[in-house]
């Protein structure tokens, strides 16, 4: 037999009231875990800028305002994209009721020397300044430093800065106010612009799926 059974070390009432620590330490982590899904589940918002004149612009800096029911999260997400108890901080639940199972095989198996071996070596990403930054204040206001654009050029942030939530009572558009200052030229530039609201995320069902509930 490769397999061995430890005897339980809990009494079943000593296990009932884990579940019920559990429990209560998992409602409360609740909240602040579907926030952390979102920051790891959803697609962060990007700004494009586009230089409409016939004219060579240097040193391009944007300010966004949004307004309205709207926030800002800083997108977080883990390894292949998919959230871990561990990335929410949810508890984790108690050991099922029983014996412990422990497979011989692995504890008096073979060595792995391949562990003792050293890893691949995997350099460091370099580091690339953020070319937008983003805050709340009961709105949304964005900096965006776009740089030098060409005529008719496009801009395109790439940072991944951050996922605009809005609230339900929102209509289908976020209104907004934009300017702009560019090197040499001693004035600011402005105007409005509309945000499409997208159809909404049904986080329920990607929780239950996380939890697999469903």
């Amino acid at each position: 037999m490769f397999v061995s059974e430890k005897p339980k070390a809990r009494t079943e009432d000593e296990y009932r009231y884990a579940i019920t620590r559990w429990e209560t330490s998992f409602r409360q982590a609740w909240p602040g875990a579907v926030e952390l899904f979102v920051r790891h589940s959803l697609p962060p918002n990007e700004i494009s800028i586009t230089n409409k004149t016939q004219t060579f612009l240097h040193d391009v800096e944007v300010r966004l305002h949004l307004e309205g029911s709207i926030t800002t999260l800083v997108p977080e997400y883990a390894v292949n994209d998919e959230p871990t108890w561990a990335d929410l901080k949810l508890p984790e639940p108690p050991r099922e009721w029983g014996p412990v199972k422990i497979d011989l095989r692995e504890r008096f198996g073979g060595a792995n020397y391949a562990a003792l071996l050293p890893g691949e070596y995997s350099p460091s990403r370099a580091f690339l300044a953020s070319k937008t930054s983003w805050a709340n204040g009961g709105s949304v206001d964005v900096t965006v430093s776009a740089g030098d654009l060409r005529p008719k050029a496009l801009f395109e942030s790439d940072d991944g800065g951050s996922i605009l939530i809005v609230s339900e009572q929102a209509s289908g558009l976020v209104h907004g106010t934009w300017d702009a200052t560019i090197r040499g030229y001693n004035q600011i530039f402005s105007g409005g612009l509309d945000v499409e609201i997208t159809e909404s995320t049904d986080l329920t069902t990607l929780m239950r799926s996380f939890l697999y509930l469903s």
